[in-house]
């Protein structure tokens, strides 16, 4: 049997709520399943893990190659960020640079919970027009609803990561990851691998009204379930994302001109497929709105945004960062 989904949340910022247009397939979320809960909480938090690793890289290339929001003008952040980097904001070339970042997130819906994700990587310049580096992380994510048993994940996470930039100021970048998990469901527990890669092009327009910086991102995640687990079926899910959109930095400042706002807006496409070849997806704007500025030896930013992760599942954050430099 196949379930067509039309999914609206609520949103405190706009009033009025995105829509998510999605389908789930052969009859998911029917009743009580700790397979539903499972791989909806593997869904989740390989989205939340993916972000997480975007954000932290977008982040430390537009240090490295010195683009438009590397400081002042915004960071890359859109959900719960702090980001420390020793790049600098000189535009210094440094042969290495060291950073830690932390990403969280609330979800709502068919399901709630939370997930938080700290990283750390360092990277090396390969000449003046390339980056590598290495990076590690941990995360933490609990989902919950009506029927099925509280399920939780930690993650520990080693990765790698590359770009080059144009001279146009165009940045293509990947990064490939891999991760060992905890799950906790009800009384159960047992562990699984998760492997993620992604892929990301950018740019930067100077426009009248500021800088506007156009996007296009690609990621998939492979999920491995181990055989003989009670109520679990065994096998590998898959996931993918894919998003095109922009962020915008105004030529303006908030704030006797302390504080300079950004929007950003992405559509976004998620299908995941799980063990029982159930298949899970969802097409729906992503929206933030923000703002940032110098604050001492560093950045300051808050920022509030909103999208799916799932059918049945949407994200919101209200944030605050603040990075600096040493």
């Amino acid at each position: 049997m196949t379930k067509y989904r039309l999914a609206l949340a609520a949103s405190v910022l706009f009033g009025v709520a995105p829509p998510a247009f999605a389908q789930v397939e052969t009859g998911q979320f029917t009743g009580p399943s700790m397979d539903a809960a499972v791989f909806a909480l593997s869904g989740v938090g390989g989205f939340q893990q993916g972000h997480a690793a975007r954000n932290a890289i977008d982040q430390t290339l537009r240090g490295r190659f010195q683009l438009p929001g590397a400081s002042g003008t915004g960071d890359a952040v859109t959900r719960s960020d702090l980001f420390v980097s020793t790049q600098g904001n000189s535009g210094a070339a440094h042969e290495a640079n060291a950073w830690l970042a932390f990403g969280g997130a609330s979800y709502f819906d068919g399901y709630e919970g939370y997930s938080a994700d700290l990283s750390a990587g360092m990277d090396w310049r390969l000449g003046q027009s390339g980056v590598l580096g290495l990076m590690l992380g941990a995360g933490k994510t609990d989902l919950e609803d009506s029927v099925s048993p509280e399920t939780g994940t930690s993650s520990y996470t080693v990765g790698a990561y590359a770009a080059h930039a144009f001279a146009s100021g165009v940045v293509i970048d990947l990064y490939l990851a891999h991760s060992a998990l905890d799950y906790e469901v009800g009384a159960a527990a047992f562990d699984t691998t998760r492997t993620q890669a992604g892929f990301s092009v950018s740019g930067a327009v100077a426009m009248s009204t500021g800088v506007l910086q156009p996007r296009m991102r690609l990621s998939g995640s492979w999920e491995d379930f181990p055989l003989g687990v009670g109520g679990v079926t065994g096998g590998t899910t898959e996931q993918f994302i894919g998003s095109v959109g922009a962020r915008h930095a105004f030529n303006a400042t908030v704030m006797a001109g302390g504080l300079t706002p950004w929007a950003s807006f992405d559509l976004e496409y998620g299908h995941q497929e799980d063990t029982t070849g159930v298949i899970d997806y969802f097409l729906s704007p992503r929206v933030g709105l923000g703002v940032t500025g110098d604050l001492g030896a560093g950045v300051l930013s808050t920022s509030i945004d909103i999208g799916y992760v799932r059918s049945d599942v949407y994200g919101v954050g209200i944030e605050m960062s603040y990075g600096f430099s040493f």
